[in-house]
């Protein structure tokens, strides 16, 4: 198969995993780490197999156009010359999503307006009939990204972005995502072996993830790719990859359990588990997490309030005391633990064994690991109130 540039795009922190997972996962070449991204060389196979196996990437573009354009005509008409045809028909509906950081392009939505107009022109030159624009669900998706005077084009063959895995169709407040939460369980170092607790799960995502992670189950395997609708898609070649990717599955080699003390957060995370197919592999139950006692030998994986949308009263002091729940209840486990909340995390009482910078959503977070040893005379704890959920 012809080889051609494939661009992964992830989150900030997330492209050294997301390079490590192009390697193991895809027959790629030329791997380079970008801001945000990850370029690689691969043919059809590797797009397909991207945008269906990776776990750490959030869209698979194939760039199909790169130029220089001083304004919004060099704009248009470079746009105009590209030969649209062999990827629209006029039957194929369109959208553009636009990127800019530009002194030169200063609105992006202007951009991808004239980036439209000139596709929409060429095809009424040539075929005398216009595409359809559809923003919502086109056929192709096309990515504009202008850096400076720097124009590259590309095909969105993910659409809908992947940390849209289709199973978490219900949620509580404050959810992690997807893939920040695939790429936080390879970051912290679990065996997959040992018996996972995720003590304030919400709607479900940490223990849902972990299964698909420990059983080898595709994250793409519940969802659709705008590729799809491509004009030269192989719906041979990506049933292949999909047969093939169900012979890996493994079975689960531990126990994964979520608990959380709003009993509705126990519903929606059964309810997404049961969409992923993993429901039967997830222990859920209410229980309050100050009430888990004598646990030993977990990995343990936490989301905790941030003191955002969840509002929680002496959030310094919650923090407190859940360290000091963990040093004196969960003997030789580790601990992973992602907040947005630095002042809360100096209360936590631990010492941390790895720190890491990370994203979730616009916040700006810390991701830490710890060891847990014996530890000293237990401490009364604090609460949330009004029985809320824990974790997002």
């Amino acid at each position: 198969m012809e080889r051609f540039e494939i661009i992964a795009t992830t989150f900030y922190g997330l492209e050294e995993i997301l390079a490590q997972e192009i390697t193991e996962e895809l027959k790629a070449e030329k791997i380079s780490i970008l801001n945000r991204a990850v370029r690689f060389q691969g043919d059809t196979e590797a797009l397909y197999k991207a945008n269906y196996l990776l776990r750490t990437a959030v869209k698979i573009l194939k760039p199909i156009a790169a130029f220089r354009a001083n304004n919004d005509e060099e704009l248009y008409e470079q746009v105009k010359a590209i030969e649209w045809e062999n990827y629209l028909t006029i039957k194929k509906s369109f959208a553009i999503d636009s990127v800019t950081k530009s002194r030169i392009f200063t609105h992006s939505q202007y951009s991808a307006y004239r980036t439209k107009d000139a596709i929409v022109d060429r095809f009424k030159k040539f075929e005398k009939i216009r595409p359809t624009v559809d923003t919502r669900n086109p056929d192709v998706r096309i990515n504009l990204n202008i850096n400076e005077n720097l124009v590259i084009l590309s095909l969105d063959s993910s659409g809908e972005p992947l940390f849209r895995r289709n199973y978490r169709l219900e949620q509580v407040e404050a959810p992690i995502n997807e893939v920040l939460a695939a790429a936080i369980l390879k970051i912290s170092g679990w065996d997959k072996k040992t018996p996972l607790l995720d003590p304030m799960c919400g709607s479900g995502t940490f223990p849902i993830e972990a299964v698909l992670l420990a059983t080898n189950t595709p994250p793409g395997k519940f969802r659709k790719f705008n590729f799809q609708t491509w004009l030269d898609y192989n719906e041979s070649l990506f049933n292949k990859i999909k047969t093939d990717a169900e012979l890996t599955i493994q079975p689960l080699q531990t126990q994964i359990t979520g608990s959380d003390l709003n009993p509705k957060a126990i519903e929606i995370s059964a309810n997404n588990a049961r969409r992923a197919g993993v429901r039967k592999m997830i222990r859920l139950e209410k229980a309050d997490f100050f009430e888990l006692s004598e646990k030993e030998n977990l990995f343990v994986v936490m989301n905790p309030p941030y003191d955002q949308r969840i509002q929680i009263e002496k959030i310094e002091e919650f923090y407190e005391e859940i360290g000091s729940h963990l040093k004196h209840h969960f003997l030789n486990s580790n601990v992973c633990l992602i907040t947005s909340n630095m002042e809360a995390l100096k209360r936590f009482g631990l010492k941390p064994k790895q720190k890491f910078k990370l994203f979730n959503g616009p916040l700006e977070c810390r991701l830490t690991t710890y060891e847990i040893y014996p530890g000293s005379t237990k401490k009364k704890h604090l609460r949330p109130k009004n029985n809320q959920n824990l974790m997002g």
